[in-house]
């Protein structure tokens, strides 16, 4: 578990039982243990990494479940292809990690027979599979031959969702390249100009502190980081006097006109028409922003998804369209026509925006029609991309709402109907599901638990029984067990890429996708505690290696490869 939890080599080990011994040299105990790399790595593939992949797997067994799948190369240019299940568990929804899988074959067929054939192995069928989410490739997400149509072949009835993080970061990208090249570039060239001089950033720092700043250091604008940015723009915008003051210093007279000198960057910065841009950036963004973070909460967020989707794209619309014909208009039927546009004048870019132009006279009219002219493009671009890339009438996402604790409270819903039909496998007596519903509103108890979290909410509702000591909603509860794992995003497997690029590193490149598996698995079991707070079953303690199948894990030498 210290191995695991702390992403170091299996070679450590060669020396930690040493170091015991040494340190503690009049200790039995110390000098009785032995455990060299071979034998952790066995220890790691054979009993703590099966012992979590057994758990999930016998849950799965029992639970309903969504599978979320994302597929990436690793430091040594190895596909593989990491799957977490949802499944409620321990009175909340809880996302855990199934497997590693290196893929020979990426088409879609071939990351559905690999997923199924890890399912079938350990006798997982698919009959409680009630969800599937990946990102937006269209080996994911193809309707004819994507893997989510090869799973809806299946079973027909799966919810299947695309990543919400995932799809507002590519509607961003795609709205941001209608704004100046020349924006981005100077985010860049700014950054850049310090990143391999530690001279001007010891002179930066001076020039934050002569100007009363903290002294921050810029942020790199990463493509593949969906947050990265705004947290770009909002650090330039932080620290404007600083880098004016600094590019004045370092300014000379040879240096205008190239963007890479000082001179260039000082020019640009001073430009009013610069700051306006990065300001409605930070605006912007910052709406954007608040959606994909709440959205990569591993807390269930499926019921509030359509909701926050819709306020986004009103709040996006209500900036650059006439208000009239926004709240008379599906959002399906959005015309992005000229005649729907408010006046140049009248677009919003932000409040900081608006303070720019009413303190800055020297701003050209022309330039400045010109900003607005380009912040409507990227409004367009972006209220298109959302547009195309959500269904603000998928009739699931409506419907959740109702399973928000203060509107099951409210008994504003009169009948899941509408819903079970979509899930019938989740229904063992339509009947008596409803009847359950439509009696917690008249429990008068859970008035009081109207603002708690949805899984604690729902958990309490699991557990309550009558005065015959029997559970009041057992159709409720299958239904709902059902419902709340239903995924809103992919995050989730994102971050398990996270761990692995931890374990698997440049100078640790020969790791085998088994190895990785299993250590990944053995962090899952330490489930949030420390490593020396790990308490290990009596299961686990009985388990031992196979002697006959060490492996050679000369794969550790990599800690010694450059």
């Amino acid at each position: 578990m210290f191995i695991a939890e702390h992403n170091l080599p299996f070679l450590v080990l060669d020396h930690l039982s040493n170091l015991l011994i040494s340190v503690c040299s009049d200790s039995e105990i110390a000098r009785g243990i032995h455990c060299s790399r071979k034998k952790g790595t066995n220890y790691c593939t054979q009993i703590t990494g099966p012992e979590n992949f057994n758990i999930v797997a016998n849950d799965l067994k029992q639970q309903w479940f969504s599978l979320i799948i994302d597929e990436s190369t690793d430091v040594s240019t190895t596909k593989c292809l990491a799957v977490v299940a949802r499944y409620f568990k321990e009175e909340k929804v809880s996302d855990q990690y199934l497997g590693l899988i290196q893929t020979q074959d990426a088409t879609a067929e071939g990351i559905f027979c690999s997923i199924k054939s890890l399912l079938e192995k350990n006798n997982i069928g698919l009959s409680k599979l009630v969800g599937f989410a990946a990102d937006n490739a269209s080996v994911m997400q193809g309707n004819f031959r994507g893997v989510q149509a090869r799973f809806k072949q299946e079973v027909p009835d799966i919810f299947v969702l695309g990543c919400t993080c995932h799809s507002l970061a590519l509607c961003s990208s795609a709205a941001c390249r209608k704004l100046p090249a020349s924006v981005e570039c100077l985010a860049r060239d700014i950054v850049n100009y310090f990143a391999h001089s530690s001279k001007r950033k010891d002179e930066l720092k001076e020039c934050q502190e002569f100007v009363n700043l903290k002294p921050h250091k810029l942020l790199k604008l990463c493509q593949v980081r969906w947050l990265s940015m705004q947290d770009v723009v909002n650090r330039i915008l932080q620290q404007w006097p600083a880098l004016i003051l600094f590019f004045t210093n370092e300014t000379n007279d040879n240096g205008k006109g190239n963007i890479n000198n000082p001179g260039a960057i000082l020019e640009a910065k001073q430009n009013p028409i610069f700051k306006l841009y990065f300001s409605f950036l930070s605006y912007v963004l910052d709406i954007i922003n608040k959606i994909n973070i709440e959205f990569q909460s591993e807390a269930p967020r499926i019921h509030l998804l359509h909701s926050r989707l819709n306020s986004l794209y009103t709040t996006l619309l209500k900036n650059f369209m006439k208000r009239d014909y926004i709240y008379n208009t599906s959002y399906s039927n959005i015309k992005f026509l000229p005649c729907n546009y408010k006046e140049l004048n009248d677009i919003y870019c932000g409040a900081t925006c608006e303070q720019i132009v009413s303190n800055n006279i020297s701003i050209n009219k022309t330039d400045l029609n010109a900003f607005k002219i380009k912040v409507l493009d990227f409004y367009k671009e972006l209220a298109k991309q959302i547009q195309n890339r959500f269904d603000f009438d998928d009739p699931v996402l409506k419907f959740l709402k109702n399973v928000d604790p203060a509107v099951v409270v409210s008994g504003e819903c009169e009948s899941l109907v509408p819903i079970a039909s979509r899930f019938p496998r989740l229904v063992t007596n339509l009947e008596q599901l409803n009847s359950e519903w439509r009696l917690l509103p008249d429990i008068p108890e859970l008035k009081n638990r109207a603002n708690h979290n949805l899984d604690k909410f729902w958990s309490y509702i699991f557990n309550l029984k009558n005065g015959v000591n029997e559970y009041m909603f057992p159709n409720l509860t299958t239904f709902m067990k059902g419902i709340l794992c239903l995924p809103h995003s992919s995050a989730t497997v994102e971050r398990t890429f996270s761990q692995l690029t931890l374990i698997k590193t440049k100078n640790r490149n020969r790791l085998q996708i088994e190895t990785c598996n299993a250590l990944l698995h053995t962090k899952a079991l330490l489930n949030g505690q420390k490593c020396y707070e790990f308490v290990p079953s009596v299961s686990l303690l009985k388990k031992n290696f196979d002697t006959n199948n060490n492996r050679d894990v000369n794969d550790e030498i990599e800690d010694l490869t450059f």
